[in-house]
């Protein structure tokens, strides 16, 4: 307060005295701050010029409040098979909001280079880090700090499980969490919804075409997830591009096989696939044959899923 020419009378006095000539400057300071709020040359909150409270608002004005800083979003990462979680369309897109110091970036490792796929290691480090209150490298993650996620490919299926199984109900045990989530986006996914694609995508799925495997992430049905969530895949996408005819369910059957040794279960299972045969022996078994090569060389080949615009995903992030 010494600083100002109405207190020139209590320079070399302690900070501690509070007498006559404290509360005249003190008083004298809110005239002025208040003039200066009202006028606009300074940000409130606005102070009362009548008063002499040594209040909150007088306080911040004086610099004399601690400042927080202002609580980043975690930002969780998942990336696909055989891929390294510090690269991938997630990774650039959560590292780049990172420097640019909107997000603290969180990639999860996971077994992700098993056949069949090991999606419960995926689904059981991210539920583990989503549940953590304090990072390994003692960063807080407070209930209460908002959150983003992506996966991309295998990740994506994931980041689906996790969201359906353990965020989205009431049951699930990161629930709690469900309030602070802010977006979340899947790349490639092969539990893509039929028609769902982020607008901005130039070259979409065909119309009518879904993820590969035989369930799908329905966030539409979410109130919580309006606004909320983005699928981004572009045509020819071996995982997020399938039809819904014969060929599809046949790539269907496969690819459940390849990445989760399910044989069975549903119009989509191989032994249905295979019992078709009885019913057109030749179309039948050229159709599965297709389906096999496909599959395995969409899984073989991480190119498969095209390569990705990510400037706007970047912004649909940063308006977050």
């Amino acid at each position: 307060m010494s600083r100002f020419s109405y207190g020139a009378k209590l320079k070399g006095t302690s900070s501690e005295v509070i007498d006559a000539d404290y509360l005249a400057a003190q008083r004298q300071f809110k005239v002025n701050r208040h003039a200066e709020v009202v006028t606009g040359r300074k940000p409130g909150p606005d102070l009362d010029p009548s008063s002499s409270a040594f209040d909150w608002a007088t306080k911040k004005h004086m610099g004399l409040l601690e400042v927080v800083p202002p609580i980043r979003p975690a930002f969780f990462t998942v990336e696909g098979h055989m891929s390294d979680m510090f690269v991938g369309p997630c990774a650039f897109v959560a590292s780049t909001l990172e420097k640019e110091g909107r997000v603290v970036w969180r990639p999860t490792g996971y077994d992700n280079t098993s056949l069949p796929f090991n999606n419960p290691s995926g689904r059981a480090a991210l539920v583990e880090r989503l549940d953590s209150k304090v990072f390994d490298d003692g960063l807080a993650f407070p209930v209460g700090t908002p959150w983003d996620i992506a996966g991309f490919s295998q990740g994506a299926m994931v980041v689906c499980e996790v969201m359906e199984k353990d965020v989205l109900p009431i049951t699930g045990r990161l629930h709690y969490r469900l309030k602070d989530f802010r977006k979340g986006i899947a790349f490639g996914n092969p539990n893509r919804l039929i028609n769902q694609c982020a607008p901005w995508v130039p070259d979409p799925p065909k119309s009518d075409t879904q993820g590969i495997m035989d369930w799908h992430f329905d966030f539409t049905k979410y109130p919580e997830l309006a606004g909320k969530w983005q699928e981004h895949a572009r045509t020819g996408d071996w995982y997020a591009e399938n039809k819904l005819d014969e060929a599809g369910a046949n790539m269907t059957a496969i690819a459940k096989i390849i990445t989760t040794n399910s044989w069975i279960g549903g119009p989509a299972s191989i032994v249905a696939r295979i019992m078709d045969l009885f019913t057109d022996p030749f179309d039948g078994l050229i159709d599965i044959v297709w389906a096999i090569v496909r599959t395995f060389m969409g899984i073989a080949h991480l190119e498969a899923h095209g390569t990705y615009d990510l400037d706007p995903v970047l912004d649909w992030f940063r308006t977050g």
